[in-house]
């Protein structure tokens, strides 16, 4: 894939994020939505894997989070319509 990518998901997906990020950077552009729940230590885990550039988005009750990475992912296919979508994670947030 050359065009850019567009990753959401969960707690779940780190280690395709991971994956992902380790290749990615050098064919195209890669953004990594990621939901999760409130965790003291989020930062310290993003730090220690190499994820800082990730985009995490605090689970709320009332899911008005998903909003925010709806804009996101509508930005970033208007740019550009061929951006490569990825969907990972709970389902009832895809």
């Amino acid at each position: 894939m050359t065009s850019p990518a567009f990753v959401f998901g969960d707690e779940t997906t780190l280690g395709l994020a991971m994956a992902l990020g380790g290749i990615r950077p050098a064919l195209s552009p890669l953004t990594i939505c990621l939901e999760m729940t409130p965790a003291d230590d989020l930062d310290e885990v993003k730090h220690l894997l190499g994820l800082g550039h990730i985009d995490t988005y605090l689970r709320r009750d009332d899911e008005t989070h998903l909003s925010a990475i709806e804009d996101r992912a509508t930005q970033l296919l208007k740019a550009c319509p061929s951006t490569s979508m990825v969907l990972t994670g709970k389902s009832t947030s895809i």
